[in-house]
């Protein structure tokens, strides 16, 4: 168990030195005209949460999956606000309960499949 511990809160520091590592990396000045920065960032994200993603459960990537869509929308709805052509409250509302529809179907799908399972067991 002592193991487990300090292999969990290790984890934990590894990702939050991560996290901080890529956020200097693109807050540093840009070093020439054709710096490709925010894609080698995303690039190194996205390796690291594809190796998540690969020890997940189906029930966990199945949850992943709906967050991650929803966290995606926000962001584009964030930064589509802030073109001033795109700034209607309805256009918003609407984006948003998409989002949170979608999500929500995800969710009822994996509770139905949880509790089918349990009935099966």
């Amino acid at each position: 168990m002592r193991e487990l511990v300090k292999s969990v809160v290790g984890f934990s520091i590894a990702m939050s030195m991560f996290g901080i590592e890529q956020v200097r990396n693109a807050l540093k000045e840009k070093e020439g005209k054709d710096d490709s920065r925010e894609d080698w960032i995303s690039g190194d994200l996205a390796t690291v949460t594809g190796a998540a993603e690969q020890r997940f459960g189906e029930r966990t990537h199945k949850l992943f999956d709906a967050t991650d869509r929803f966290q995606r929308e926000v962001v584009d709805l964030v930064f589509d606000t802030f073109k001033v052509e795109n700034v209607s409250p309805k256009r918003m509302i609407e984006a948003t309960a998409d989002a949170v529809e979608k999500s929500a179907e995800v969710l009822r799908d994996t509770v139905k499949e949880d509790e089918a399972g349990k009935k099966d067991a």
